[in-house]
């Protein structure tokens, strides 16, 4: 009775603000609880069930080795899918060429068998470094965009690329285990961030129980991997970094690897034409792309040959080698 009517007023006040507060905690939790009740249901009930279910319908399938005669001296080759824009298209009468999923699937598959007859030449390699992503697939939507909503001209609609790219991208490194090991490396891409780390967990199914392949997962912009004395930095190229930061990003970001090597390749790609640049710590390799012309292509007149490029990395002497197969 002796308080001021103000002083009761805000007491009031208080009281009635802590107690909607504790409403409100109670009910967000609660909700909480419950959508943690829903993926652990989803969890276990399906996407379990699912991923075992996949990983039984691929059969156990370990592809014939090659036989090979042993290189003078060991080496890695680092290589990719080529860029392709799986289900990209072009109109010969609109951009001077004709590109379709089909001719992407032969581009591809023409190339990487001229590549494999150049390091059968040498001898069998240790293993390979096989970057994933970088626009394998054209499109990262439903509505055939990229991933940042920029329409392409595609051929065939989005389901159809990327199930018959998926499928062409696991045989592509079928044909590299004929040869040796196989270690895969996500670079997302502008064009398929998105579906290339759904690719990368379709490859995690398929070769869980295959020791030839093992698979580095990661959804960062860039990855790293050391061979011998070399440090390998792998990134799309298509980010604000710039090629002349490369070697101090990767130093920061990879100081370990830095320091027990002597060599540093960084390796992009993004602007579909071969530059190798010499920079302060290390060289630049940005690769060249499988893709053909599209209409945006044609008309700002980029004329670069289509090719795979990969890089022969000696296990001492880093990179000594470029095998260059144009399309």
């Amino acid at each position: 009775m002796a308080r001021e009517v103000d002083d009761l007023v805000d007491d009031a006040f208080q009281q009635r603000r802590q107690a909607v507060w504790e409403g409100f905690e109670k009910k967000r939790w609660h909700q909480i609880k419950l959508d943690a009740e829903k993926w652990n249901n989803l969890e276990q009930s399906f996407i379990l069930p699912l991923q075992d279910q996949l990983a039984s319908l691929v059969p156990a399938y370990t592809p014939p080795m090659l036989n090979l005669k042993t290189a003078r001296n060991p080496f890695a080759v680092v290589t990719s899918g080529g860029e392709l824009h799986y289900g990209g298209s072009g109109w010969i009468l609109e951009t001077g060429e004709e590109f379709t999923r089909e001719e992407a699937e032969a581009r591809l598959v023409r190339t990487r068998e001229q590549m494999l007859e150049e390091i059968a030449d040498r001898g069998r390699p240790e293993k390979f470094y096989y970057a994933i992503g970088h626009d394998f697939l054209a499109v990262d939507t439903d509505l055939g965009t990229t991933t940042a909503g920029t329409p392409q001209d595609t051929d065939g609609t989005a389901a159809r690329i990327v199930s018959e790219g998926f499928d062409l991208a696991l045989r592509d490194v079928d044909s590299l285990r004929e040869v040796a090991p196989i270690e895969i490396i996500s670079v997302p891409g502008n064009h398929d961030r998105l579906l290339t780390i759904a690719l990368l967990k379709a490859m995690e199914t398929a070769y869980r129980n295959q020791p030839d392949v093992s698979i580095t997962f990661s959804a960062r912009s860039r990855t790293y991997a050391a061979y011998g004395n070399t440090l390998l930095g792998f990134a799309h190229g298509d980010g604000a970094l710039k090629p002349a930061q490369y070697m101090a990003t990767m130093a920061k970001e990879e100081p370990a690897g830095w320091a027990v090597t002597i060599y540093r390749a960084f390796f992009t790609g993004h602007l579909h034409s071969e530059v190798v640049r010499e920079l302060v710590g290390g060289t630049h390799y940005q690769m060249p792309s499988l893709r053909g012309k599209d209409r945006f292509h044609e008309r700002q007149a980029y004329l670069a040959d289509s090719a795979l490029a990969s890089y022969v990395v000696d296990e001492h002497r880093g990179v000594t080698s470029t095998i260059y197969t144009r399309a």
